[in-house]
């Protein structure tokens, strides 16, 4: 894989001898000098990539100081007499992913480092192949069509699911809901709900269901119908009506609210012909 990458962006491989720090020492240097001065104290991030952002902007910045042995020239300038005798950049990205192929479970999903990721209920029983990237996972079937993709998690024992590549296919048999692995995945609000739906209110509140999760996420979806179980009520349209008046702005109607009413300016009425 690393002779593919040297090949790919056109430069040769020179290996130095092991254990021989002496041969790469203002590597190991340089390596010490951005530990300390980008990473101390130990950055917390949410956002891998807009942190990379900002760290490369910061690297940016740290080569205006002047270079310690070419005083007083700067980093940058003799950064930008180098880059005159280098070759172009390939223009094609290379994929440096690593491939392997899991097996779908049952409940349409698969095991991936300690975790599970969802797939499609379409494909159980089948296999997969998945691409490993740094922040994220791809999965595709054998013939290399993407299915679905996730943010790739570190940690483990934990599930993730993209709910929509479930309810597309369920919605097509509603009756059958109850039987998917799908159903057991739903939160137990909607598992009522849905038990409460003749056939065709079924496959409504499905596609409502989607919408909702396109739209926003599953946590506005439940408090949606927990709502409607107040009055219990389950219809579609009942659910819809709830979506909108839960989304709707009400600064509309509230703002410049005031118990005393305005001053209206005086008219001189004239009767006369």
């Amino acid at each position: 894989r690393f002779q593919k990458f040297a090949l790919h962006h056109g430069f040769k491989i020179n290996f130095c001898n092991p254990n021989s720090g002496n041969e790469k020492g203002s590597v190991e240097n340089k390596v010490g000098y951005f530990r300390n001065n980008l990473f101390i104290p130990e950055p917390k991030l949410h956002d891998i990539d807009e942190f990379n952002k900002d760290l490369l902007g910061r690297c940016d910045k740290d080569n205006e100081r002047e270079h310690y042995k070419h005083k007083p020239k700067t980093i940058q300038s003799l950064f930008l007499k180098e880059k005159e005798m280098m070759h172009t950049v390939n223009p094609a990205s290379y994929d440096y992913a690593r491939e392997t192929k899991h097996h779908v479970y049952k409940n349409g999903h698969i095991k991936v480092d300690g975790n599970e990721y969802s797939v499609s209920p379409s494909k159980v029983g089948k296999k997969v192949t998945v691409k490993y990237y740094a922040n994220e996972l791809i999965i595709y079937d054998l013939d290399y069509r993407e299915l679905t993709k996730h943010k790739r998690s570190f940690e483990k024992g934990t599930k993730f699911t993209h709910w929509v590549d479930f309810i597309t296919l369920v919605a097509k048999r509603p009756k059958a809901l109850k039987y998917t692995g799908f159903y057991t995945l739903l939160p137990d609000v909607w598992q009522r709900c849905t038990s409460a739906l003749d056939k065709n209110d079924l496959r409504d509140a499905l596609f409502f269901l989607k919408f909702c999760l396109l739209e926003s996420d599953f946590d506005f979806a439940a408090k949606i119908v927990e709502e409607n179980m107040k009055q219990h009520e389950y219809s579609p349209d009942a659910l819809w009506t709830t979506y909108h008046r839960m989304n709707e702005n009400q600064a509309i109607y509230l703002q410049g609210t005031s118990d005393t009413l305005p001053v209206l300016p005086d008219y001189d009425l004239q009767l006369d012909d």
